[in-house]
């Protein structure tokens, strides 16, 4: 057991495979907080849409506010969590208990894998500083494309199969992913009641997902044709080199 796990961690292509697997991880949760959880993207979404105005009887920049705020306290920024708007022309407190809770639910889940995020980064600066000492017992450039391609190829399949599993029953998949991150219902929100639902519904969900396979495919089918283009060109200047002999000037 020792001899493989030595084998692995002294495979520049093995290596290379974390490396990348885990970069796709972090393109991830970089668009998940960078693009899903920006005010202007989900005003557009919520406009042009779902109508989310016309069904809260709110005006778009009391909405803009209620969505911006909303979006502070999960990323930590705010803790303004009664924070008021004029809702049918009275102002009042735009969550209710039952949603502040889950706000919280949202902004600790959110600070996790803000923590990840950055563990994943040092865990690849580490790992690269290994494939750099032994350079010399490597391939760099064509370990890089071997290791490109067999994590893609992995991580691939595991987004093919979440987003089957996703399209066959978006509603049971979106359940399922809340039930695995937070204990007991404070998710179950109800439209008549909970004004937070209208922030995040089902249909915004399943475009965001759909969003997001579509951006990694782009990435993995450009990333795979440099990569094997890569390889291509290495083996045939090898080739060359071994048809013709080395050339003497």
């Amino acid at each position: 057991m020792f001899q493989r796990s030595k084998r692995l961690l002294d495979n520049c292509t093995a290596q290379f495979t974390i490396i990348f697997f885990t970069v796709n991880l972090l393109i991830c949760l970089f668009l998940t907080g960078n693009v899903y959880f920006n005010t202007d993207f989900l005003m557009k979404r919520y406009i042009a849409d779902y109508h989310v105005d016309e069904a809260l009887h709110i005006s778009n920049e009391e909405l803009y506010l209620a969505t911006d705020t909303t979006i502070d306290m999960i990323k930590g920024k705010s803790t303004d969590y009664e924070f008021k708007v004029v809702v049918k022309g009275i102002e009042d407190s735009f969550l209710n208990s039952k949603e502040i809770r889950h706000v919280k639910e949202l902004a600790d889940a959110y600070k996790s894998f803000k923590a990840r995020f950055f563990r994943i980064i040092i865990f690849d600066i580490l790992i690269l500083g290994s494939v750099l000492v032994m350079r010399k017992r490597c391939d760099l450039v064509k370990d890089m494309a071997k290791g490109f391609l067999l994590a893609q190829a992995l991580f691939a399949a595991i987004l093919g199969a979440l987003g089957i599993w996703f399209a066959s029953d978006p509603l049971h998949a979106i359940n399922k992913t809340h039930k695995l991150f937070f204990e007991g219902d404070n998710w179950v929100l109800n439209p008549v009641t909970d004004r937070l639902i209208y922030l995040c519904p089902e249909q915004l969900i399943i475009y965001c997902v759909k969003h997001l396979c579509t951006v990694m495919a782009i990435y993995i089918l450009v990333g795979c044709a440099l990569a094997i283009g890569t390889l291509v060109i290495k083996a045939k200047k090898k080739f060359l080199t071994g048809f013709m002999g080395p050339q003497v000037i």
